[in-house]
This record gives C-alpha cells, sequence and structure tokens, in this order.
C-alpha cells in the first residue's frame, strides 16, 4: 500500500505542484513552447510531430522519444507496435523489446500503468520493486544510450493510459522544466491522436462561459482555491467547473485539460 501511495498523485496535489513551481505563473513559461505547439497544429503526419517534439526536447539534452497508448494484457508483438504513436527511438533497441516481449516486465510501463503521473528512471526502483528482468531492461536500454530519462503517463476517461517518455545519455533537465514538458508532450499526444482519428475535435466539444474562464485560468498556473476566487464562486464550484472540463476533453488532470483547450481553441 505504501508503494501504492507513493505513485498516486491527485488533480489536487498537481495544483499546488503548479503554485510552487510557477514563477511568475507557468503560463508564462510555456511563451518558449508556442513555437513548437504552433509548429505541431501544421503536422500533417505524426511522423511530423515526433520531429518537432523532438527539436524542442533538443533543449533539454534529449536525443529520443516514444509515446504511444498501453496495449491490452497479452497483445500480440504486432499489437503492441500499433499503440505506438509517436517514436524516436533506437530501431534495433526497439525490435529487441518487442521482440522479447519486454513491455509487460518493463518497470516504466508498470508505474504507466499504475498511474504514477511523472517518474525519472532513476527514480524507478525507488517507486516499485524491479525484478531481474527488469533490471536487465533498465540496463539494456543503457547500451543503446538511453540511460537517463523521464516518463509522463496521461490517463484518460475513455481510451485508458498513455505513456510519454524522453530519453538521453544525459538529460539536462531541472524540475522548474518539468510542466513545461508535460505540457507539450500532451499537446503532442492529443496532434497524433488527431492525426490517427482517435481524438475528439473541437466541433465536438461545447465549454460552457464559466468553464472556459475556469480552463483560462488554470492556463495561467492558478490552483482551485485561486480560480475560485477570480470567478467569484465557492471552491466546490470551481472544482465542479474543472471536473466538468476535464470530462468534456476525456482526460484527467489540469495540464492535460489546459494541453487540450489550447489545441482544440477553446481559449487562447
Amino acid at each position: 500500500m505504501s508503494g501504492q501511495k507513493k505513485v498516486v498523485e491527485t488533480d489536487n496535489q498537481q495544483d499546488r505542484h503548479l503554485a510552487r513551481h510557477r514563477n511568475g505563473r507557468w503560463r508564462f513559461r510555456l511563451e518558449q513552447t508556442y513555437s513548437v505547439t504552433e509548429d505541431m497544429r501544421d503536422c500533417r503526419t505524426t511522423d511530423e510531430v515526433s520531429r518537432c517534439l523532438l527539436n524542442f526536447l533538443q533543449h533539454y539534452g534529449a536525443t529520443n522519444l516514444l509515446a504511444g497508448m498501453i496495449p491490452p494484457p497479452n497483445s500480440s508483438r504486432r499489437e503492441q507496435r500499433s499503440h505506438v504513436l509517436l517514436e524516436r527511438w533506437p530501431a534495433e533497441w526497439s525490435h529487441r523489446y518487442f521482440s522479447l516481449g519486454y513491455l509487460y516486465r518493463d518497470p516504466a510501463i508498470r508505474l504507466v500503468q499504475r498511474g504514477c503521473p511523472h517518474f525519472h528512471w532513476d527514480e524507478i526502483r525507488e517507486l516499485c520493486s524491479v525484478c531481474p528482468i527488469g533490471r536487465r531492461i533498465i540496463n539494456e536500454a543503457g547500451e543503446f544510450r538511453l540511460r537517463e530519462g523521464i516518463t509522463f503517463s496521461f490517463p484518460t476517461l475513455e481510451s485508458g493510459m498513455f505513456g510519454f517518455s524522453v530519453a538521453a545519455e544525459q538529460l539536462e533537465l531541472a524540475e522548474s522544466d518539468r510542466f513545461a514538458l508535460q505540457f507539450v508532450a500532451a499537446y503532442g499526444l492529443g496532434c497524433a491522436l488527431a492525426l490517427a482519428g482517435g481524438q475528439i475535435d473541437r466541433n465536438t466539444v461545447h465549454l460552457s462561459r464559466r468553464q472556459r474562464e475556469a480552463v483560462a485560468w488554470a492556463s495561467e498556473g492558478l490552483t482551485t482555491d485561486e480560480i475560485a476566487e477570480r470567478l467569484n464562486v465557492s471552491i466546490h464550484t470551481a472544482d465542479m467547473h474543472m471536473r466538468a472540463v476535464r470530462a468534456k476533453l476525456g482526460v484527467a488532470n489540469t495540464v492535460h485539460a489546459v494541453a487540450e483547450a489550447l489545441r482544440l481553441g477553446l481559449i487562447s
């Protein structure tokens, strides 16, 4: 149970983290990401999205990325590969990984399945028990210059769990960079899903005026308490607005909701 508590982070906890790391509001940090989101919006293939993302991630030393939906248990190798949406990963390592059935033994995948919102790879042994095969997977990834990484998980209300990993021989990430990366990862996943035909589009989503205002304030890094103050409503009502936003966008956390609302043009 203690392990589970360690990896489960509520949306309110994410709100507190946003408040702690937003130095002049975390949204302002996203000015650095404006160009990449505009580029991704113009992409016509998932491969183009991958390229845009990696161009941005190289600022943090990243050389590789991999993202997709976690497939159902006992899926075939072909089915597992079909769940990959974005890929800039060493081809030889991908072939070995899927050929040897590493997916369901990978401790990083286990943490994503358990709903861990984000973790650095050097935290894996602390967050979960790692079996001998899991240790082998970690060590073999290092042979392909995938020694340091960070993984984000994105639970959705309908489609299951998505994982997004960034890796390199050495990453140059400050803790304050994490939310910008999480936002860009969520935005990129939304673009990739739309191109793959598996994502909601703007015409299917209607947010009320209050819901738009709530998610717009959330995009500035405000917590639920602060959103309530700006809207002159109770904390319960502000929380209700944000829950409705997440439900309509089919996502489960605030950062993902902000990314989708921006991608769909529901806020600016």
